[in-house]
């Protein structure tokens, strides 16, 4: 049974082995360092809920989403960690722990692991939905389309909670699609579960169910109300699972900043991050994003609207109604356009389309079978290209990598330094520096510097410095000629902007009396600075420009020998 199940559906299985490939090549990308927040919380959650036993994720702390991702990481780390203990990795639970308080970071590569996965998993439900709302030949270019599609492949190398939102969104189509073809209570409950869901993962998720509405909405109709009103019930569930939750999603609209209702919802105070985003911003960065990261395919959906629209405006509008209404939202209504993890919903949606404009013009052109596979591979091309570019610059390095292993080789240890990035990496302090933070300012002390302390040095990671981060602690709450007197030798400051320089004389090099750069490490060829197309790998925003124009990913680092 499993052998003909195989042979029916080798096409679909051999694209998911290739997707599965492009999104787990370079998974490991700058382990065991945390370079961006909101990736390592998917750890946080995990490993605070199992340390206390907790069934949500509504902790003061910990400023989380919607409560399924967390779940789903708990599940993936509490595993991993259980297969750990079995096999003798660590003689008790507590072994354990304090290892993991220590060695956190080194768990990222599990929701990465998750998030490649389950977006893997997702393209069955885009095969689905092509195959139950056109055909299985749709149904099998719009996978491929997805395998190849770079934002979301891009999105599946991190282990945050957009990339899990793909499996979703993807199975919330697929369920709507069913209810579009047959009317029964089973397609309302599945188009339901589907979506609470998406919205479990992530509140905006609650749009999915806007085509289910399109398809069966009748005044008259008892089950869609029903339905409407599961949807209610279920939404009030999760957020009372999380209410913090709530404020994590409210503390993003620029239009309730500074209005108490963040705070109050989230339970703690809350700044808000940017400056408030142009109308013409919120209207056109939307376009703009997804066209940068897919231009043919975007183009091909757009075909495909139109094609669809002629022949069939019942599936059109069916299909077209939940990109309008997310559009509205992430766009002009909330002005995150221009974040690429945010259009993943857009995306799956127009590969939809995009699919069908493909198959319409080979059926038009009476294309025979090599011809439309040769077809479809030239329509892939762009998105397959940048999508393994992307893999060879995520096996490589990232400057903070080389910045950091430069350290380790070339200075003694416990050298002091200090140090400013926008960006949270992982380097090994020395108990000296922790002692002194634990004097001036000990607010700021995180659970592994707490843990760190109680340890004997000789058992601290190596090699480990006195290394002082100026970001978490800005230098008014320090004594006065903090840094002079503790004789700073060495300054590292990392650069996502060219034009950041200034602000850096203001924070701290505006006090050294000498500055003289050692060491550097630039994404760049050597000579060249291309300030807007930094390789970010967590916030691409001009994809094929990063991809062509960086080296490797990461920041510029700059190492300078200083005196005060």
């Amino acid at each position: 049974m499993l052998t003909k199940l195989i042979q029916k559906h080798a096409l679909l299985l051999g694209i998911l082995i290739i997707a599965f490939a492009l999104r787990a090549i370079g998974l490991g990308y700058g382990l065991p360092h945390e370079f961006i927040g909101d990736e390592f919380i998917q750890v946080a959650i995990a490993l605070t809920m199992l340390n206390e036993h907790a069934l949500t994720p509504n902790f003061p702390d910990i400023f989380y989403h919607q409560p399924l991702s967390a779940y789903i990481s708990t599940f993936g780390i509490g595993g991993y960690l259980a297969w750990q203990l079995l096999v003798g990795g660590f003689e008790s639970i507590n072994v354990l722990r304090d290892f993991y308080v220590i060695h956190a970071n080194e768990l990222l590569i599990i929701p990465r692991f998750i998030s490649a996965l389950l977006g893997t998993l997702a393209l069955i439900f885009i095969y689905l939905a092509g195959r139950d709302l056109f055909s299985k030949k749709v149904g099998l270019i719009a996978t491929w389309f997805g395998a190849t599609e770079l934002l979301l492949v891009y999105i599946n190398h991190s282990g945050r909670v957009w990339g899990y939102m793909i499996f979703f969104i993807a199975f919330a189509l697929w369920a709507s699609t069913k209810l579009l073809k047959t009317d029964t209570t089973k397609n309302y409950t599945r188009s339901v579960i589907a979506t609470l869901l998406a919205a479990a993962n992530l509140l905006p998720g609650i749009f999915t169910f806007i085509p289910s509405l399109v398809a069966r909405f009748r005044w008259k109709n008892k089950k869609i109300w029903y339905a409407s009103l599961g949807i209610v019930a279920g939404l009030i569930i999760i957020i009372a699972i999380n209410p913090r939750g709530l404020g994590a999603l409210l503390f993003r609209f620029q239009s309730l900043s500074g209005s108490g209702l963040v705070e109050a919802v989230a339970g703690r105070a809350v700044e808000y991050e940017v400056q408030p985003t142009p109308i013409q911003n919120r209207i056109f960065d939307t376009f703009i994003t997804l066209i940068n990261f897919a231009p043919l395919y975007m183009l091909l959906a757009i075909i495909g609207g139109v094609l669809l629209y002629k022949k069939e405006k019942k599936a059109f509008i069916f299909l077209i109604s939940f990109p309008i209404a997310y559009y509205l939202f992430i766009g002009p209504f909330f002005g995150f356009g221009w974040v690429a993890r945010t259009l993943v919903p857009l995306m799956l949606y127009g590969i939809i389309f995009a699919a069908y404009a493909a198959e319409t013009m080979m059926r038009k052109y009476n294309l025979k079978t090599t011809a439309a596979v040769a077809a479809v591979m030239l329509f892939s091309t762009p998105s397959l290209i940048s999508s393994i570019l992307l893999d060879v610059k995520l096996v490589k390095d990232d400057t903070r990598e080389q910045a950091i292993n430069w350290i380790y080789e070339n200075l003694p240890e416990h050298t002091k330094i200090l140090y400013y990035s926008e960006t949270p990496e992982s380097l090994n302090q020395d108990k000296s520096v922790l002692e002194v933070i634990a004097v001036v300012a000990p607010g700021t002390l995180s659970k592994k510097q707490k843990m760190l302390l109680t340890m004997n040095e000789d058992v601290l990671p190596k090699p480990n410095f006195f290394i002082w981060d100026i970001r978490k602690i800005p230098k008014q709450d320090l004594p006065e000629n903090f840094f002079k007197e503790n004789e700073f030798q060495y300054y590292i400051r990392i650069l996502w902007d060219t034009e950041d320089r200034g602000k850096f004389d203001e924070i701290i090099e505006n006090q050294f009396s000498k500055k003289k750069l050692i060491k550097s490490f630039s994404p760049f060829k050597e000579g060249g600075v291309d300030e807007k197309n930094f390789g970010n790998v967590h916030n691409m925003i001009y994809p094929w420009r990063a991809l062509l124009n960086a080296e490797q990913f990461g920041p510029i680092v700059e190492i300078y020998e200083i005196t005060f």
